[in-house]
């Protein structure tokens, strides 16, 4: 199996990407392919509430206990406000050195048949004073789960995420999670389908990703 990354990408925060990336990652784990989930970056960091954590929920899907050890081999930049990534190292008078995270990726790639990179906020989010994911998804490369919701003005988001996506060659999966209670999911997949080039895998509030991680193919 050639080795790969996969970046789950949200079109804004709060769209249910950790959902997404702990479902592929307990689904990889259950079918015992070799797979290893990241989220290098957080910010919002509890030390009083790691398990419930975006980086604990990760540990916990791919069967990782939850120690000090573990968490800083996903999860290495860690900030306490809950802002946005680079204004939270700012406040902490730290920063993201973009190469050195381009870098931590890299050398994760042997570890793993599949590097499934969880990133922080929204696809043009700033991770450094002037990278956004989106710079991190075109040095690395690999295949991208975009992940969008059922809320208002969810579909403006993801087809400026595409049209930028699609400026740096990747046309992503999109993933559509029920994030919101604004607008019904199926009305929010007619919405999508026309600006499409393949139907998105649907997300239901609480549902089992039933989509075969070996079926990702973008």
């Amino acid at each position: 199996m050639t080795k790969k990354f996969i970046f789950i990408v949200g079109v804004h925060t709060g769209v249910g990407k950790t959902y997404v990336s702990t479902q592929l990652l307990q689904s990889a784990y259950k079918a015992q392919a070799h797979w290893l989930g990241l989220k290098p970056l957080i910010s919002g960091w509890d030390p009083l509430q790691e398990a419930a954590s975006d980086t604990g929920l990760i540990l916990a899907a791919q069967g990782m206990l939850l120690s000090t050890e573990n968490i800083e081999k996903i999860s290495p930049w860690r900030y306490q406000a809950p802002l946005g990534l680079a204004q939270a190292a700012q406040k902490e008078e730290k920063s993201v050195i973009f190469d050195d995270l381009v870098d931590f990726c890299i050398e994760n790639l042997p570890k793993a048949d599949v590097v499934l990179i969880e990133t922080a906020g929204g696809l043009m989010s700033p991770i450094t004073e002037t990278k956004t994911n989106l710079d991190w998804v075109g040095a690395i490369g690999g295949e991208v789960l975009l992940v969008t919701g059922n809320y208002l003005g969810a579909i403006n988001h993801t087809l400026m995420a595409l049209q930028i996506l699609k400026s740096i060659g990747i046309i992503p999966l999109v993933v559509l999670s029920e994030c919101s209670s604004d607008l019904p999911l199926e009305l929010a997949r007619e919405g999508l389908m026309p600006f499409l080039e393949m139907p998105p895998l649907i997300v239901p509030k609480g549902s089992t990703l039933s989509h075969n991680i070996g079926d990702i193919h973008l």
